[in-house]
């Protein structure tokens, strides 16, 4: 299933921009939500080289995952503009099954690539619920190339995408 997260993305978003029942107050109280998740990806996006060096800072400060939350924030939120109580349990429920066993999966990997380094990191940071972070680094890494390099300007392309679709849809 974790292999497949993408087309199952891509066909629980063809279910849900059918069966979405969208209104103008729902769109704008889900696009807010969905645009704090994509802001985070964006901003997660600027300080990671996967593979080349642990990231640490900014985002990564706070949760050691906040690409991934991120996602799930703005799944939320197009599940709000959508008004359907099915899409957003089954949202839960399939991010909840995928995304736990792509973190560790992917954690996995980083441990053995950043060793004590990581360790270190992963004692101090939480996988998922942000906290404030005890010690942050002063230095600031942050590289809107690296978030060029990453594509995150499809997401807020697909984005603004699924908000056109679900005004066009208000009845």
């Amino acid at each position: 299933m974790v292999k497949k997260r993408i087309v199952i993305g891509f066909l629980f978003a063809g279910l849900f921009l059918i069966f979405s029942r969208p209104t103008h107050l729902a769109i704008l109280l889900g696009l807010g939500v969905a645009v704090a998740g994509e802001a985070l990806r964006t901003w997660a996006s600027g300080y990671i080289s996967k593979g080349k060096v642990l990231a640490t800072q900014g985002p990564y400060s706070y949760v050691r995952n906040p690409l991934y939350l991120g996602s799930f924030i703005m799944g939320l939120g197009i599940c709000l503009m959508g008004r359907s109580i099915i899409f957003m349990l089954a949202f839960l429920l399939i991010f909840s099954i995928v995304y736990s066993r792509l973190i560790l999966k992917e954690e996995e990997k980083v441990g053995r690539i950043f060793g004590e380094e990581f360790l270190a990191y992963r004692a101090r940071v939480p996988r998922f619920i942000p906290r404030y972070p005890t010690k942050m680094k002063v230095k600031d890494s942050f590289d809107w190339l690296q978030v060029l390099s990453h594509k995150e300007y499809n997401a807020w392309l697909g984005l603004f995408s699924i908000t056109i679709f679900l005004l066009f849809k208000v009845k």
